[in-house]
């Protein structure tokens, strides 16, 4: 076309392939930014299937603790019955081992978090639009972590003053032998009545 003299021809040809060029890339990207689009709603999608198994564990794990606190809570109950009811003085302790050994009971609860992990390190909350789920989820594990540390810090408590004092001042850790680290400190004289 340039050998005859048909610039004008060559340009319009020229110009046209650039444009079909230009067309084919921006297809192409389109056609990738859908495919990551789909890979990444996949990914979200496994996610939330995954964060929704782990959150039924930490429903049953949490339904576990309260009957757990339940029965602790009818225990302390009765142990305040002993104190104050004289239908129970001048007997031993160890009558009442159940109720009473199961004050120094422990019960740890740690959420399963793995996947809400996992989805915060893989960024996949940067692709979920809707904002009040987003703080919903980001709420439940800050709340799950406060659960987590109340219970923590009431098995702090049955370590150093519950179980110490079931196991190495009263008379009924004779009741466990097996389960007393502190047997040969107690003092075997005491009067669990008063002491309690």
């Amino acid at each position: 076309m340039l050998a005859e003299n048909k610039v004008s021809k060559y340009l319009l040809y020229a110009i046209g392939e650039i444009f079909l060029v230009v067309i084919g890339i921006l297809i192409a990207l389109q056609i990738n930014n859908w495919n990551e689009s789909k890979k990444e709603k996949a990914s979200i999608r496994t996610s939330l299937t995954s964060l929704k198994v782990n959150l039924n564990e930490d429903i049953k794990d949490l339904n576990r603790q309260i009957e757990h606190t339940k029965t602790l809570l009818k225990h302390i109950d009765f142990t305040f019955k002993i104190i104050a009811s004289p239908d129970y003085e001048n007997k031993p302790l160890s009558v009442f081992a159940d109720s009473i050994g199961d004050l120094a009971s422990e019960r740890t609860f740690l959420p399963n978090n793995t996947t809400f992990k996992s989805m915060e390190s893989g960024s996949h909350f940067q692709w979920i639009k809707d904002q009040e789920f987003k703080e919903s989820i980001y709420r439940y594990y800050v709340f799950l972590d406060k659960i987590s540390s109340v219970v923590e810090q009431n098995n702090m408590f049955v370590k150093l003053r519950v179980e110490d004092f079931i196991y190495n001042r009263m008379e009924l850790g004779t009741y466990f032998p097996e389960l007393n680290r502190h047997s040969r400190n107690r003092d075997l004289s005491l009067d669990n009545t008063n002491l309690f």
